[in-house]
């Protein structure tokens, strides 16, 4: 699509005015205060050039690069990205007597202390809770909140030494001895679109879809130098906020017919998802999001075993059954990993023998069955009775 031109109110104007001529045989009259130029230049050309505007700022805000305000917070929401409010800082201090109490001292929560800056500003912060300071101690740590919200709620370590409102009764000095940095200002739209670009370079260069089909299209020639696709089925599981085994997803396999893949096996096809150079020094890029480590296994199979309580209908006989039979483990065996079982597709495999089966009871299983994403469900048992 080319790239769309916002004309001028000049252009508009002039345009609407030689259009008008054009149509029009008696409009000869061009002169600025003429009715023809006031419609044409002065009505027309900036209602249309405002228009323009409006929709160059529409297709503006559909990009992170150029979008503001509102328009950038729809457009990262699309990504899971939510611009982050302004916080207030907090953080711990320690309110200190001169002398040991004999009695336990109480200070109330909202008990104010603070800093002046050097601009003469009072920067004021309240007890989050309730504190005690023992009898015999000199000292007792409590956490506070900032009253102002944002950066400026921040303090140094050593800077908080004052009481707004004066000191609480046996309480005779403050200090925090660790710096207070949680404050922070609303984020701007430069700094959360620098966030979102730099969540978009450490996510992966592919999807989840497209490393299960890059698995899917794994190749390997047999001894009878028969090359074929031997997985029937794979899926991705993410850990990312957790690696398990030093990884951050694991691809489960599951191959053509049952077949088990071994460990050299699926060193292969985790080179496959990889990506590797070959002995010409050719680079295929493989499947795998870039820097984050995917590991490959062989997924288990969990059987489930099926029970049909079969009436014959017309035209019904023993071969019915067995093609019953049939349908529903070919039913189960095309089931992904992680895929579960439903008893609706029983009932679909029922359905294809037409009026040979005029009533069919599902004894077992009695309700679906939902596998872990590590497995494959298997046939059992499969009965039609």
């Amino acid at each position: 699509m080319a790239e769309p031109v916002i004309r001028s109110e000049q252009q508009i104007g002039d345009d609407a005015v030689n259009a008008l001529i054009a149509q029009t045989r008696k409009l000869s009259d061009l002169a600025p205060t003429s009715i023809l130029s006031i419609l044409a230049r002065q009505v027309f050309a900036p209602e249309l050039a405002q228009l323009g505007m409006s929709a160059l700022r529409v297709a503006d805000g559909s990009y992170v690069q150029s979008a503001t305000g509102a328009a950038l917070d729809r457009k990262v929401a699309d990504f899971g990205l939510v611009r982050r409010a302004a916080s207030k800082a907090w953080g711990t201090v320690t309110l200190k007597v001169n002398a040991a109490p004999g009695s336990d001292v109480t200070v109330p929560a909202g008990t104010e202390v603070g800093y002046i800056d050097g601009l003469g500003t009072t920067h004021t912060f309240e007890t989050r809770a309730e504190a005690i300071l023992l009898a015999g101690t000199t000292e007792v740590d409590v956490v506070v909140d900032a009253v102002q919200v944002g950066l400026k709620g921040n303090a140094g370590a050593g800077a908080v030494t004052t009481f707004p409102a004066g000191a609480p009764g046996g309480i005779d000095s403050v200090t925090n001895r660790s710096a207070f940095t949680s404050g922070a200002d609303a984020e701007s739209d430069t700094g959360l679109r620098a966030r979102y670009f730099d969540w978009l370079d450490a996510r992966r260069r592919t999807t989840t879809a497209a490393v299960v089909y890059g698995a899917g299209i794994y190749e390997r020639t047999d001894s009878d130098n028969r090359v074929r696709r031997p997985i029937h089925s794979a899926t991705l599981e993410e850990h990312l906020a957790a690696a398990v085994d030093g990884y951050a997803a694991t691809l489960w396999v599951w191959g053509q017919s049952g077949e088990v893949f071994d460990a050299a096996q699926l060193a292969l096809i985790k080179k496959h998802i990889d990506g590797y150079t070959d002995v010409n020094g050719t680079i295929f890029e493989g499947w795998r999001p870039v820097g984050v480590p995917v590991q490959v296994k062989m997924a288990g199979g969990l059987a489930v075993s099926v029970t049909v309580n079969v009436t014959l209908g017309a035209g019904g006989s023993a071969a019915t059954l067995v093609a019953l039979k049939e349908a529903i483990e070919a039913y189960i065996n095309a089931l992904g990993v992680g895929q579960p079982f439903r008893i609706k597709g029983v009932f679909d495999a029922i359905c294809t023998l037409g009026t040979e089966i005029a009533n069919a009871v599902i004894t077992t299983p009695a309700t679906d069955v939902f596998p872990l994403v590590s497995r494959k469900v298997i046939a059992g048992t499969v009965e039609a009775v």
